[in-house]
Parts: C-alpha cells; sequence; structure tokens
C-alpha cells in the first residue's frame, strides 16, 4: 500500500517554476508533489510513493543544491524499476529529452507553461 499517492510527481529543481505548477496543479483540482533532485525521487519511491503521472525535467542535481547533470534517463528507469506501468512524461527544453522521449514512447510536453501542460496532464489522467 503506497505512503503517498499524487496525481503529479515532478521532479524539477529550478525553485522560481514550482510554485507556479503548484498553482495550476490545484487549479485543475489534481494533488502535486515536487522534488529537486534524484535523491529525493529515490526516497519518494522507497517509501513507495505513488503517483498517477511522474513529470520529468530532463537536468537536475543528484543532490539538493549539487551540479546540474543529465538524470533523466537513470530516473526513467528508477520510476520503472518501482512502478514498472507508471505513466512518466518529460517538460525540458534539453535536445536528450526529446530523443528519450521519442525512445521510451513517453509524453513530451517541452516546455509548456503549466498552465498549459496541466491541460495536457489531465487529459493523460483521463480527468
Amino acid at each position: 500500500m503506497p505512503e503517498e499517492r499524487f496525481d503529479i510527481f515532478h521532479l524539477e529543481d529550478d525553485s522560481e517554476k514550482i510554485p507556479f505548477w503548484e498553482r495550476a496543479a490545484k487549479e485543475a483540482g489534481l494533488s502535486y508533489s515536487n522534488t529537486p533532485c534524484l535523491n529525493g525521487l529515490i526516497g519518494a519511491l522507497e517509501k513507495k510513493t505513488e503517483a498517477g503521472i511522474w513529470i520529468l525535467d530532463w537536468r537536475f542535481p543528484e543532490e539538493k543544491g549539487g551540479q546540474i547533470l543529465e538524470l533523466g534517463n537513470q530516473a526513467y528507469e528508477l520510476i520503472l524499476a518501482r512502478h514498472p506501468e507508471a505513466k512518466i512524461a518529460f517538460h525540458s527544453k534539453s535536445e536528450a529529452a526529446i530523443d528519450a522521449a521519442r525512445k521510451y514512447g513517453a509524453p513530451y510536453l517541452g516546455e509548456l507553461l503549466p498552465d498549459e501542460a496541466l491541460t495536457e496532464i489531465r487529459r493523460m489522467l483521463g480527468k
């Protein structure tokens, strides 16, 4: 049984973007959680956190406040190892994220503003 369940779990290290995502999710009637680093994702997965959709930035630090690295593939694989049927989407302007979305057949939200992205996310969640 999950310790926590969210409609959206977001891996995003840009703290200036988070309030916009939180507001857009709340206005859309969706629960939202965020972590800024790979270790935060690992901790959430170890706590058996579940999400209707996992949104991944492509570049983020391993530890909070650490060096920004391209860890999107690693995050994607960690989520699928714990949740093989997970819905995962990429939200990044990185060419590597575009390539990964194609490779994995995952939705690519580009650099949509949170309000725009939430419209697509609600559709993906069937809400």
